[in-house]
């Protein structure tokens, strides 16, 4: 193969020059269209999100003050102290008997006795029975067999409730287990 080159040295080093100047302001050219395009794209969604930041902030400090007027937090302390009493209320009323399964046992003890009123303090555990006995015998097996029965920790019964031999008026007081 022949190679006649025809150009210069100078020439061949110019048009290379020529060559990488024209990708270099291709590549420039093509840089500044993504930028612009970028910058065209970018500044109005810019704006917007600032300005809409600043509207937050606004609306922001204006609530807050509503909240504080009103006095909110004061409220929300409250409720919170309204929902921990219920919680307590709650337990409370779990762990305790019914009165109607103490009130069944107390009539199927009773045998014959007259049981008048019944004072219970769910808190205390502290019981109080008022009634009449047909006699005195009656009332101390009713007061023996609450003790035997297992559901109340201790009764006593004031001394005046065995002097008479027949309708004996009692009031028993105990604790509950």
């Amino acid at each position: 193969m022949l190679n006649l080159n025809l150009i210069s040295k100078e020439d061949k080093e110019t048009f290379r020059f020529l060559l990488y100047r024209r990708v270099v302001f291709w590549f420039g050219g093509v840089m500044s269209v993504v930028i612009v395009v970028f910058i065209i794209l970018l500044v109005p969604s810019f704006l917007f999100l600032n300005f809409q930041r600043q509207e937050i902030l606004r609306e922001l400090a204006v609530e807050e003050e509503t909240l504080k007027a009103f006095g909110v937090e004061e409220i929300e302390r409250r409720i919170l102290l309204l929902n921990t009493t219920a919680k307590r209320i709650y337990a409370l009323g779990e762990r305790s008997e019914r009165a109607s399964g103490i009130l069944e046992k107390f009539v199927s003890l009773s045998g014959g006795i007259q049981i008048g009123e019944i004072k219970i303090d769910f808190l205390t555990k502290n019981i109080q029975l008022d009634g009449v006995a047909p006699t005195r015998n009656a009332f101390l097996a009713f007061e023996r067999s609450l003790e035997e029965s297992g559901f109340v920790e201790e009764i006593s019964a004031p001394l005046s409730s065995l002097v008479k031999l027949t309708d004996v008026a009692f009031t028993l007081k105990g604790t509950l287990k």
